[in-house]
């Protein structure tokens, strides 16, 4: 009896045993699936990341070498103000791709890209400049925008643990470019210079296209030192923040000269 006992009980631990031996082994599978799909992931975000920066350092190149024989756009003279201070081919990006409207460059911060948009505010959002599909996606502008002629234009980026796209509008949103921050916006018939006015952050659903100027400016969490604007010509440079759960949006109305 004591015998059959000890069996009975030996084959119930090597039941156990090999249960967990079993547990063990799927958790180590486990375990080996996840760390390479995070490799592969990780490898992936890298090659598209360099793949990107050498797709925007190209697109930069169209700038002209020399700057230096354009109008100073902060200091036009009232002769000059019908003078064309831009300094991109627009030409030659329309040849790259016919979305692209506009260029936008923000001083302090790396953000110095082409603004495109197309029938809806999708395609962009996972594609470059190029049309091919992009983690980063590109800088665009709402579909349903007329580009500056509306009284908010609606400008979106991602905010890329790379640090691009627009990911350095944390720097505006962390006060990191002081008080005055301006953001230079090309298109092929005008350029524009707008001083932001406001930054907070919101939740997904809580934006809308209408904006009211007095009321951007009391929501800021900063005290902007913005001058003389048109209070009725809006630009909102929209991202989400770090965690993605919330929106960082800068806003900035046009200078008048």
């Amino acid at each position: 009896m004591r015998k059959n006992g000890r069996r009975k009980l030996a084959k119930i631990n090597n039941r156990k045993k090999a249960v967990i031996i079993c547990v063990e082994a799927i958790l180590i599978l486990i375990i080996i699936f996840c760390f390479t799909k995070i490799v592969v992931w990780a490898t992936c975000s890298m090659v598209e990341s360099d793949k990107n920066s050498k797709l925007n350092e190209e697109v930069v190149k169209i700038y002209r070498e020399d700057r230096s024989d354009n109008v100073d756009i902060y200091e036009e003279k009232e002769e000059e103000e019908e003078a064309k201070t831009t300094y991109i081919d627009f030409d030659k990006l329309e040849e790259i791709n016919n979305d692209i409207v506009g260029w936008i460059i923000i001083d302090g911060t790396n953000i110095n890209y082409p603004i495109l948009q197309t029938s809806n505010n999708d395609f962009y959002l996972h594609n470059n400049y190029m049309k091919e599909y992009s983690q980063s996606g590109s800088i665009f502008l709402d579909y349903r925008c007329d580009l500056f002629n509306d009284k908010a234009t609606v400008i979106y980026g991602h905010n890329m643990t790379d640090g691009k796209m627009f990911h350095e509008l944390t720097k505006i949103y962390n006060h990191e470019l002081g008080d005055s921050v301006k953001i230079e916006i090309y298109t092929k018939e005008k350029d524009y210079i707008f001083n932001v006015i406001s930054t907070f952050m919101i939740m997904p659903d809580e934006f809308s296209l209408e904006c009211n100027f007095k009321d951007l400016v009391n929501r800021s969490i900063y005290n902007f030192e913005f001058g003389n604007v048109d209070e009725n010509r809006i630009v909102a440079l929209y991202t989400c923040n770090i965690t993605a759960d919330k929106r960082i949006i800068v806003y900035g109305a046009l200078c008048n000269k």
